[in-house]
């Protein structure tokens, strides 16, 4: 939607989601793009500390994290591929995030739980066979 010029009003609105919701997919789409997001599923993929911050919380730079004080509650839109080619998407979604060492790399291990969106005309999680994706 960031692609298509949509703002954070309309995007939040269609998707159920708060604005400052929005803002933060925004952010981190600034941070990896759209293929980082396409592949943050992939096995051994390397993560910079600015995605590490945006699932994580606290404060990244180009150099470092440092992890915020207290309890962060992460929330965002999640979209997995699964290994039999089924997209399953979490259109709101609490996330809890882990470090992980892939040999020296900053690595993180997402799990996720679908909530229910803000719009009622929004499914908490939808399933769509990888055909009926288009990515490019």
């Amino acid at each position: 939607m960031f692609e298509r010029g949509f703002g954070y009003g309309s995007t939040a609105s269609r998707l159920g989601v708060s604005a400052a919701t929005v803002r933060e997919w925004q952010k981190m789409y600034h941070v990896i793009g759209r293929s980082g997001l396409l592949a943050m599923g992939i096995k051994h993929t390397k993560y910079d500390y600015e995605t590490k911050a945006a699932f994580m919380g606290g404060t990244g730079s180009e150099t470092s994290w440092k992890r915020a004080r207290g309890v962060t509650r992460i929330e965002k839109c999640m979209i997995a591929l699964t290994e039999d080619n089924q997209y399953c998407v979490f259109p709101k979604a609490s996330v809890i995030a882990r470090n992980t060492n892939n040999e020296g790399a900053v690595g993180i291990g997402v799990a996720a739980a679908a909530l229910e969106p803000d719009n009622t005309a929004v499914s908490s999680e939808y399933w769509f066979d990888s055909s009926e994706v288009d990515v490019e």
